[in-house]
């Protein structure tokens, strides 16, 4: 080799040399001496357990996506020969498989709870707490259910135990439609959705934290309207009859239940026939709220367009309350001065 090269030489050959250990490539390069052969022998048995490895890993990587792919290649062939086979109609046959795909995408995405082997380890007491951790803070934006957190905290995770359950929806599903039974009070987690009454072309949106179809806690109800999703929504369905079960077994719970649903139903006969929906919130809420604040110091959680109302209520009622200062020595004036002429 020229002189002038020879740095650059002697580093890419020792390149070169130390990439020919992990592949099954030559060099000329060949140890002269016992160390430096036992060097050569402890690379190269270095560079077989990393190779190994490495390739055994890239492997079985490749081998699951192979897997699932094929996994899921089947279920949906045997999903679509089902549906052809019982006859079911093409539109029908394209929403099933939609739902299925957005729905198996879900589940790529998120984990769920059914997925994890380790949480079926957890004795019930934790599996509760851990429900409750997860459904209480939506429950509870509800003043009813912070009410039963307060007065009766096991009730409410006994509820989220037993009778709260996940539902997902993608993009133009129906939750409920007019005319069907109601069975559960829904909370809305994330999503938009849209209610609509009679055929009405522009429906109500609805929003996360949102609640509906409360009165299928309190009463036989039957849905008067339709609720379609407008994006991917998660929904926390709350049974009915599971409700009325776990409420039953602590009289604090029961009393607050019996106590409320009486005001809640005698709200909903007062509403016209035209005016019920799904989507129907009882006066009570108010007066819940404040009671939380006086007997437990609980303040309502609400979201930044609330705020802004609650802060234009406020500043309405001051400028109120200012007025009513400022006219009430002119009142007062005006009432002596019919008093006296009623006197003459």
């Amino acid at each position: 080799h020229y002189s002038g090269d020879a740095f650059h030489y002697q580093y890419l050959t020792s390149f070169h040399w130390a990439l020919t250990q992990f592949t099954p490539a030559s060099i000329e390069v060949q140890p002269l001496n016992s160390y430096e052969r036992l060097f050569a022998i402890c690379l190269l048995m270095f560079a077989l357990v990393t190779v190994s490895t490495f390739v055994s890993g890239i492997t079985s990587a490749v081998m699951q996506l192979r897997q699932l792919h094929s996994v899921r290649s089947k279920q949906f062939w045997m999903l679509r020969r089902y549906l052809f086979e019982v006859g079911v109609p093409t539109q029908l046959a394209v929403r099933i498989n939609n739902y299925c795909e957005h729905a198996w995408r879900v589940r790529g995405r998120k984990m769920q709870e059914k997925d994890i082997q380790l949480l079926m380890l957890l004795s019930q007491s934790l599996r509760a707490e851990l429900r409750a951790a997860i459904y209480g803070p939506r429950m509870t934006r509800h003043a009813f259910f912070m009410l039963i957190h307060n007065v009766a905290p096991l009730s409410l995770r006994s509820l989220c135990n037993t009778a709260v359950s996940q539902l997902e929806l993608d993009r133009n599903d129906h939750l409920f439609d007019t005319g069907e039974a109601a069975t559960s009070m829904y909370f809305v987690r994330c999503g938009e959705l849209t209610y609509h009454m009679n055929d009405e072309l522009l429906g109500e949106r609805v929003g996360h934290h949102s609640w509906l179809s409360e009165a299928a806690l309190w009463t036989s109800w039957t849905h008067k309207g339709a609720l379609q999703a407008k994006s991917d929504c998660l929904v926390f369905a709350l049974d009915a009859d599971s409700f009325g079960k776990v409420v039953n077994v602590n009289a604090d719970a029961r009393h607050e239940a019996v106590s409320y649903a009486k005001g809640f139903l005698q709200g909903l006969n007062r509403e016209p026939e035209w005016k019920l929906n799904d989507l129907y919130s009882s006066s009570l809420i108010e007066g819940l709220w404040f009671r939380l604040l006086n007997d437990f110091q609980v303040t309502r959680r609400t979201t930044m367009a609330s705020s802004r109302r609650s802060e234009q209520a406020r500043n309405s009622d001051l400028f109120s309350f200012a007025v009513m200062q400022l006219c009430a020595p002119v009142v007062d004036l005006a009432g002596q001065v019919a008093r006296k002429l009623r006197r003459r």
